[in-house]
């Protein structure tokens, strides 16, 4: 957790040096001398960040460039389904989709110390009340994902399935509900870490961060886990205000596991990750009410979360250009009794000048 200590250090001394220049008559001496000073600093960080290297150089090389500006344009979507019984074999199936989401990100670092703002233009005119937090670290060895999102868009259907004779001399009959956009109310938390064996000579970074260069193709075992919780309500009766007029599911799990990852370096410009993590549920919990009962989701058989990951990168002189994906897919619980199924995808595609 060096750099993220180095980030506070960093904002520290950025606040104090503006609080230092209050006041002063020659704004322009000011700046400069701002500047020169932070730029000091941050030099001593990053020295103190990586007086003990660890990667194979021939393999992983850090950036010749010092400063790195980008601009994204990213998207994310996510859907739910849920599947289940009830008594006398009464069965349902729901699914939901959220509306895509899109937005436009700027970001800056300086010796791989840095960070980025994304914003949603519909969020800013008020027209959507969708949002997406996400925070990224990718180290030599170990990173992790931590991701908040909040969906009013979800829109899907609700399916049930009468088998035949449920009342004397009935046929057997699908009923079919659609459900409108803002009935539906989403949120997702989760957290994703991954520690990677070979991480002196494959980098994370270098496909996602771009703050060095994979020189060699190389991949890397890797241990994951995964912390997730996830709630859904859909209030399928407006005007009523007691709980029998919505339906409510949650599911929370944590999962570890092992997968793999390699970066494939192309004519040394044209760089292509593909990874993958499947872990098994450790530890869940998932219910679902609709106002008038409860009930749990039962332990699966072999109840799994996949974390993927792609990229792809090329390099020029002095820019680069990049498509990063990222998914979950995570599911618990039994199809002939109660399942529910999440996946959440986000995409980004950045250009990026260093210098």
């Amino acid at each position: 957790m060096k750099i993220l200590s180095s980030v506070l250090v960093l904002l520290f001394v950025v606040v104090a040096n503006v609080t230092a220049q209050t006041g002063v008559a020659d704004s322009t001496s000011a700046r400069e001398n701002f500047f020169a000073r932070t730029q000091r600093i941050a030099d001593r960080i990053i020295e103190w960040r990586d007086r003990n290297p660890t990667v194979d150089t021939a393999y992983v090389q850090p950036l010749a460039s010092r400063w790195m500006f980008t601009t994204s344009f990213n998207g994310a979507a996510s859907s739910v389904e849920q599947n289940g019984t009830e008594e006398g074999d009464i069965g349902f199936h729901t699914e939901l989709w959220s509306k895509s989401k899109y937005s436009f990100g700027l970001g800056a670092r300086y010796r791989g110390l840095g960070a980025s703002v994304s914003f949603n233009p519909f969020n800013v005119l008020g027209k959507n009340r969708d949002y997406d937090l996400t925070f990224n670290y990718y180290g030599e060895c170990i990173g992790f994902d931590l991701m908040y999102n909040r969906s009013h868009t979800l829109h899907g259907r609700f399916e049930v399935y009468v088998p035949a004779d449920t009342v004397a001399g009935t046929s057997a009959q699908t009923l079919t509900e659609q459900i409108p956009q803002g009935t539906v109310g989403q949120r997702f938390l989760a957290a994703n870490a991954y520690y990677a064996f070979n991480g002196h000579r494959f980098s994370y970074a270098a496909a996602y961060d771009h703050t060095c260069l994979q020189r060699r193709s190389c991949g890397s075992i890797l241990l994951g886990g995964s912390l997730m919780d996830i709630r859904v309500r859909w209030k399928y009766d407006e005007s009523a205000d007691d709980g029998s007029s919505s339906m409510t599911f949650r599911m929370a799990y944590f999962g570890l596991g092992a997968g793999y990852a390699h970066n494939f370096v192309i004519r040394d410009r044209w760089l292509i990750n593909v990874s993958g993590l499947s872990e098994l549920v450790i530890v869940s919990h998932g219910r679902l009410d609709n106002g008038l009962t409860s009930r749990r989701f039962p332990r699966s058989d072999l109840p799994v979360i996949f974390v993927g990951r792609a990229a792809f990168v090329r390099h020029f002189k002095h820019s680069f250009v990049a498509l990063t994906v990222f998914s979950t897919i995570a599911s618990i619980g039994k199809t002939d009794q109660l399942q529910m199924t999440n996946t959440k995808l986000n995409w980004s595609l950045i250009y990026g000048v260093k210098f």
